[in-house]
């Protein structure tokens, strides 16, 4: 090697501030359907904000796992907005008048197509990834108040009687004088019976000669 070049490839190690980096990473950035990065120069960051604050707003993740489906649903979504995007671009260039399309121009629309389709095959997947998660989250839930509802229901239903004071004796229910009772007329008929034998003695010994 030269010694000059030797000299010019050691002083030349390209951009070193993080802004120069990012500035060369997106020099041979065609369309950035493959790109990984959240925004690229040409999208609005206000754009990307507002779908996250969108999701957020719709499903108040709470714990980490929730925070995590919600991310990736949400970038999901915003790679797919990019494909999306650019597919149209490729639509728009190409007027639909595929018979006179040269082969680069096919290959760069079934490109297109393909980055398309797998972005909303993404997508699909992670948003059924997040609804499956919060129905179970929400089964459980439901689970956990009926059992709760249940044990309240058994607590109450096993409390004790309550024992009301009552009289240590029952009163004996005990007929009137004017009331007969159940043998009188038995008895009555033995006392009139007496009672006229009485009086006919009587009316003998009062009677003369006797």
């Amino acid at each position: 090697m030269h010694p000059d070049e030797d000299s010019q490839s050691s002083h030349s190690t390209g951009p070193r501030t993080p802004a120069g980096k990012a500035v060369s990473s997106m020099n041979r950035l065609t369309h950035g359907c493959r790109s990984e990065k959240v925004i690229l120069r040409h999208e609005d960051p206000a754009e990307y904000t507002a779908i996250m604050e969108d999701w957020c707003q719709q499903y108040r993740p709470q714990t980490p796992a929730e925070r995590l489906l919600l991310n990736e649903t949400a970038h999901a979504q915003w790679f797919l907005l990019r494909n999306q995007r650019r597919f149209d671009e490729v639509e728009y260039e190409k007027n639909m008048n595929f018979r006179n399309w040269t082969e680069d121009q096919n290959h760069e629309y079934a490109l297109a197509l393909r980055y398309k389709i797998a972005a909303e095959r993404a997508f699909l997947r992670w948003f059924k990834e997040l609804e499956s998660y919060y129905a179970r989250v929400q089964r459980r839930q439901n689970r956990e108040g009926q059992i709760t509802r249940s044990v309240e229901n058994k607590s109450l239903g096993s409390k004790p009687p309550e024992i009301r004071p009552t009289s240590a004796v029952h009163p004996i229910s005990v007929s009137s004088p004017a009331e007969p009772r159940q043998n009188e007329p038995f008895h009555l008929r033995n006392r009139l019976r007496r009672q006229r034998k009485v009086a006919w003695n009587k009316r003998r010994m009062n009677e003369p000669g006797s």
